[in-house]
């Protein structure tokens, strides 16, 4: 994605930046939210495809967030989209791939509609995937059977050795959730974050988000989760939030420390692709995902947004946060329908943080603020067209 990207005109450092901001929110983005998901259940004792249920809106407004951000850049440079011609026909891509769909409806059926264990789901989508693979291959012959069979071992030598650096990392994680757990260590983080915040919820949502992003930073998802979930999570829950809540909420940050300075690994390895400087594309990459850092706040002090409410309230609070995703979004880009000057950018940004505030009053005045500025600077885009036309 990065080359092209680069080829339509992005710059190299947002192009890099978002692809690492895409990448980065794989981890939560249901049906599948990585391995992580799978611990969850046992953290929390839910249902599968109730934790994928809780995740979806946020996921999807993460990536409504990376969307408004390309969509602004790309209306900032003039940049249109890919011509007719190039684009591959849907029916063609359809062919080639509806086999791969089948081993991931097995995985999701197993362990989500018949309720089995990750291991166990894991398996049938493996030998899923055999099959499908044979059926490919072997049945329009592109490999015999004895090849196919050597492959196999192949896949096996390779698959073992893939699976000792995740065995590794959750081996010492478990070490140090063990030690966590024997020594005391994680209530007395949790008591001591909650003496920190002196018992208000922010301050100790705050404190909970630096400790996720700390401790997330080069840690695999699921290394990163196991830590979070004994030593941050229990504060939150302590402090009366829903096990669901604070369990996203710092699987969220853990996941997001890829993308926040000093070490941001996500951005860095899309800066070396992209061959851009690497810490300034952290930064970069920060500046554009900041908008997604607030999203887990809104679920904490509105549990409908993750579904623990009236549906209602859920499609409320969905709107009120996509509306002020373009908002925050318009802030950190510099445009919306044309481009936005310094004081008019800060104005954008406190609209957008107004409408995201769960009290009816500031979101209503961010709704107002949006409003005129929006209309001002559609006018001010109009003339600046006219002008440019004569």
């Amino acid at each position: 994605t990065i080359p092209l990207m680069k080829k339509k005109g992005f710059s190299p450092i947002f192009a890099a930046s978002l692809t690492a901001i895409s990448a980065n929110g794989g981890a939560f983005m249901p049906p599948v939210m990585g391995a992580a998901a799978f611990i969850m259940v046992e953290f929390i004792s839910w249902n599968y495809w109730h934790i994928c249920g809780a995740a979806i809106l946020p996921a999807i407004l993460y990536y409504f967030a990376c969307y408004m951000a390309a969509d602004l850049e790309a209306a900032k440079r003039g940049i249109a989209g890919i011509p007719l011609e190039e684009r591959p026909l849907l029916r063609d891509v359809l062919k080639r791939s509806f086999l791969i769909v089948i081993p991931f409806v097995a995985l999701l059926v197993t362990l989500g509609m018949l309720s089995t264990t990750p291991q166990r789901a894991a398996a049938v989508a493996f030998v899923t995937l055999v099959i499908v693979y044979v059926a490919q291959q072997v049945f329009s012959g592109k490999m015999t059977v004895p090849e196919f069979f050597r492959y196999l071992i192949r896949v096996f030598e390779s698959g073992t050795k893939s699976m000792l650096a995740i065995i590794s990392t959750c081996a010492c994680a478990g070490m140090i959730v063990g030690v966590i757990n024997t020594t005391g260590l994680g209530m007395q983080l949790s008591s001591i974050m909650v003496d920190l915040s002196g018992g208000q919820l922010l301050p100790l949502l705050l404190l909970t988000m630096a400790a996720s992003l700390i401790l997330g930073m080069g840690l695999p998802v699921t290394a990163c989760y196991i830590i979070l979930a004994v030593l941050a999570a229990p504060a939150l829950i302590q402090a009366g939030v829903a096990p669901i809540g604070a369990h996203l909420f710092v699987f969220y940050f853990g996941i997001v420390s890829g993308l926040t300075p000093p070490v941001a690994l996500t951005a860095y390895v899309a800066a070396g692709i992209a061959h851009t400087p690497v810490f300034r594309t952290g930064v970069y990459s920060f500046l554009i995902a900041f908008v997604t850092f607030l999203i887990p706040f809104v679920w904490i002090y509105q549990p409908s947004l993750i579904f623990q409410g009236p549906l209602a309230n859920t499609i409320l609070y969905f709107l009120l946060c996509a509306v002020s995703i373009i908002s925050l979004a318009a802030g950190v880009m510099g445009y919306l329908f044309t481009r936005i000057n310094l004081p008019e950018r800060i104005l954008f940004f406190l609209s957008g943080l107004a409408i995201i505030i769960p009290e009816i009053t500031s979101t209503l005045a961010g709704l107002v603020m949006l409003s005129l500025l929006a209309a001002f600077n559609y006018l001010k885009g109009k003339k600046t067209k006219e002008q440019a036309a004569r």
